[in-house]
């Protein structure tokens, strides 16, 4: 008896599933995983079905697979927890995934310090990108820096127009004893110290006391036209016990900018976006359907009426509405309901059971085709209706029959009192004639109504309609079919900045946008700021690099075209970069090949000042250049690097005669303000007519 009971058990074991596959039919979901605490969507998450990948999601957390009706998903994505939830024939399923909380070990970090190299040894403030860029050398005499004292070296950047100071980094260099000394002091701590992080070995014996210094500090570019100059605080300590300094001083070590690029010249444009790829791909939405038919029945009884053309019409007509659906995959039969209707004439619960019977019927001929899956996953339901005396009432009022009239009235009399209504309208004139004989047969029907869903795309009338009608689930792809159909140049610039505030990071349009925004010399690093990912188009990055450009931000521009490739469309902007970064190597090949004022100047930051000197003198012959004044500035500068006096003193002087703007800018440069000095001195207040 345990072997039969055990036996039992197995094949109900094994038929079960058999069952339930049976039961499973394929169908379409599609939905949105969010982060369940920001609802930000969750782009990368892997969607699987009985250890198969069906569905990645994109960038917007979306996503759509093909799989049965009862199927188990696992989301998983290895920065969130996993997410398993049943389809049970859902077709939109969003989904809301919880971050990881991963404890992190102790770690150290080693950091690693760059050694700037001495280019050129000079004191100067060299301008290059944001950057004011300060290199000299300290020399420190013997008898005033011994090793029972502390160097400490604080070189500062004046902005005289703002009166502002701004540091560089401190120097500290300590003798030998004085170090020994400070840590022989009782109770010391090395946190008091707020100079140790800036003590540097000391090397002072080995170099013959000559220290060597290049720093940098940020500077806005909004500032540069300022006046600048560079002093350096001084102070030597005697031993540690004694606090007193035996040598304290502040010298002016620097004044002005060497900035030859003030004068750089170009003008950049953005580029386009034309990559076809970008453009949404069409999305499909789920729509609801609904068919609603009448079916005619013999009167009297729960038998469709073969005498009825119409009825076999309608009965092929839900048979192929149903196997369309079906065998559409983009399709999915929701429920089938049917409603069975009879007049009011005669006993109304034998109505009742009439019309229930009726519908039952048609409910039985319409699901007798379809496969058990589909019956097992679909809502049927069926109900009976019997039509009030008011309804005969209405519908021959509708038709401009007095005896309407005359039934609503035997129907107000009465009210709900079924039995005496019906005594009265069976005695009026026309009751068999017309009553019954017209107007309660077309009371006797069925009516079915089929709910489905399908995912298609929909029209553009469709998305416009669900745009002005609130819709908010509009997608990427239906927008950009509103904005590609419209004809007004202004609703279409409107929609897109719609269409960007639904969607931050849809690159086509938010390259417009910027491109607009380009056009009308203005600057917002947010537009593009969400498009921007190590996958984003060169020309995103390009042209977030030109806003950089634009607002003085040479160091993003530059790290921004590092990620944009070398094309004939591209080269121009790196040059300028690459030139305004300090990279002047790499800009010089594109600069010469255009020639011009531009590769001047680039010499000139190159040091090649002969160069610049030739290059310059070749603009000169042209007569047409001799109108510029910049040409004679520029001029001015390489004489003067060059030790020709009385030609740096001559071409300045054309420069300001013919912009006389030049002159305030010459004070500032350090290039020729020993120049400028000579021919207009300021302490005269006098300047060139």
């Amino acid at each position: 008896m345990r072997y039969i009971r055990t036996i039992l058990y197995i094949l109900l074991f094994m038929w079960a599933p058999l069952q339930k596959a049976s039961a499973q039919h394929e169908i379409r979901i599609q939905g949105v995983v969010k982060e369940v605490t920001t609802q930000e969507p969750i782009a990368a998450v892997v969607v699987v079905y009985n250890g198969d990948r069906v569905a990645v999601t994109d960038i917007d957390g979306k996503f759509s697979a093909f799989v049965p009706n009862n199927a188990e998903l696992l989301f998983y994505n290895p920065d969130y927890n996993d997410y398993v939830t049943n389809v049970d024939n859902r077709q939109i399923i969003n989904v809301a995934m919880t971050m990881k909380i991963v404890e992190l070990e102790e770690t150290i970090v080693v950091g690693k310090m760059s050694k700037k190299t001495i280019v050129v040894d000079q004191t100067e403030l060299e301008v290059v990108g944001n950057y004011f860029h300060l290199k000299t050398k300290f020399r420190v005499p013997k008898n005033i820096f011994t090793s029972e004292k502390r160097f400490i070296v604080q070189p500062t950047l004046v902005d005289v127009t703002r009166e502002v100071d701004t540091y560089f980094r401190p120097v500290v260099i300590d003798g030998d004893v004085y170090k020994i000394n400070r840590q022989r002091i009782a109770g010391y701590e090395e946190g008091e110290d707020v100079l140790a992080p800036y003590v540097v070995e000391n090397t002072l014996a080995q170099t013959e006391h000559i220290y060597a210094f290049h720093d940098s500090v940020f500077i806005s570019r909004e500032y540069f036209d300022n006046d600048f100059k560079a002093e350096c605080y001084l102070a030597v300590n005697a031993n540690y016990e004694n606090k007193r300094r035996d040598y304290l001083d502040t010298v002016t070590i620097a004044r002005g900018t060497q900035n030859p690029l003030r004068f750089l010249d170009y003008k950049i444009e953005p580029l386009e976006l034309n990559d076809t790829s970008l453009i949404p791909k069409p999305e499909m939405k789920l729509v609801a359907e609904q068919g609603v038919s009448k079916i005619g029945f013999v009167i009297g009884k729960a038998q469709i009426d073969k005498n009825n053309p119409q009825n076999e019409v309608e009965m092929n007509a839900i048979k192929e509405k149903l196997n369309g659906i079906i065998e559409n995959r983009f399709s999915t039969l929701n429920s089938i309901s049917v409603i069975g209707y009879s007049s009011p004439d005669g006993r109304y619960r034998s109505n009742a059971i009439l019309a229930q019977s009726r519908t039952d019927v048609v409910l039985n001929e319409i699901v007798s085709s379809l496969p058990e899956s589909v019956k097992s996953s679909i809502k049927m339901s069926s109900m009976s209706v019997v039509e009030p005396w008011s309804r005969v009432a209405q519908l021959m009022k509708e038709d401009s029959l007095p005896l309407g009239d005359e039934v609503q009235a035997i129907v107000d009399k009465y009210h709900d009192d079924y039995v005496n209504t019906q005594v009265g309208v069976r005695k009026l004139k026309d009751y068999r004639k017309v009553i019954a004989g017209e107007y309660l047969p077309r009371l006797r029907r069925v009516e079915y109504e089929i709910n489905s869903t399908e995912f298609r795309n929909l029209t553009i009338p469709e998305i416009w309609q669900r745009y002005h009608s609130g819709e908010e689930d509009i997608s990427r792809y239906e927008f950009w079919q509103m904005i590609e159909s419209c004809e007004d140049s202004l609703q279409k610039v409107e929609m897109e900045r719609v269409a960007l505030k639904k969607y931050p990071n849809f690159s086509l349009i938010a390259n417009r946008e910027v491109i607009r925004l380009h056009s009308v010399d203005s600057i917002d690093y947010n537009v593009l700021a969400p498009s921007l990912n190590p996958y984003s188009p060169y020309e995103i990055k390009y042209n977030q690099a030109l806003m950089a450009l634009k607002d003085g931000d040479v160091e993003m521009a530059d790290s921004l075209m590092r990620f944009v490739p070398t094309r004939d469309r591209t080269s121009y902007m790196k040059a300028i970069v690459n030139t305004l970064n300090g990279d002047f190597e790499s800009a010089y090949p594109y600069m010469a090949s255009m020639g011009g004022l531009n590769e001047v100047l680039i010499l000139l930051c190159m040091g090649r000042n002969k160069d610049a000197d030739m290059k310059v003198s070749a603009l000169l012959e042209d007569q047409a250049n001799w109108s510029n004044p910049k040409i004679w500035y520029i001029k001015a500068v390489c004489a003067n690097r060059l030790d020709d006096l009385n030609y740096s003193i001559d071409a300045l002087m054309q420069a300001i005669t013919l912009d006389p703007k030049l002159e305030e800018i010459a004070r500032l440069d350090s290039d020729v303000m020993d120049i400028i000095e000579i021919i207009a001195p300021k302490e005269e207040g006098g300047s060139l007519e």
